[in-house]
């Protein structure tokens, strides 16, 4: 099982060559997506030059793949995780330690991304495209 990153997705979004390579070569894996990862891409959006299309789009690709939600489970897991990381310095953002709960009380250890901060974490095995 492979969860997506927002950053995967975002270049999935812009059809971006190495992206959608890396996503042809998961086909028979089993992927998912965070509901945390599809808040920081719609928000992404409005912030920007939003259009009803790219809107949609988005729409369409998180109805197209499993979306787990952020839960208690995850919640714990995230702040274990994030609180041990501040404590030896290797700080990474709230919500990519949300993302990383999210995947890990879904029992997956693989991520797929292109933000390096991920590699801080050991139970994590990271996929870069």
């Amino acid at each position: 099982m492979i969860c997506l990153d927002s950053s995967f997705i975002v270049d999935i979004l812009r059809r971006r060559e190495s992206a959608l390579k890396k996503l042809k070569e998961l086909r028979e894996e089993e992927i998912f997506a965070t509901a945390i990862s599809e808040y920081e891409i719609l928000n992404g959006a409005y912030l920007g030059d939003c259009s009803n299309e790219k809107i949609k789009n988005i729409s369409s690709f998180f109805n197209s793949v499993a979306v787990h939600n952020f839960d208690s489970n995850a919640a714990l897991i995230a702040a274990e995780i994030r609180s041990d990381l501040i404590k030896h310095g290797k700080e990474i953002e709230e919500n990519d330690c949300m993302i990383i709960g999210t995947a890990i009380s879904n029992n997956c250890k693989t991520i797929i991304t292109n933000d390096n901060q991920f590699k801080r974490i050991n139970e994590l095995k990271v996929i870069n495209y």
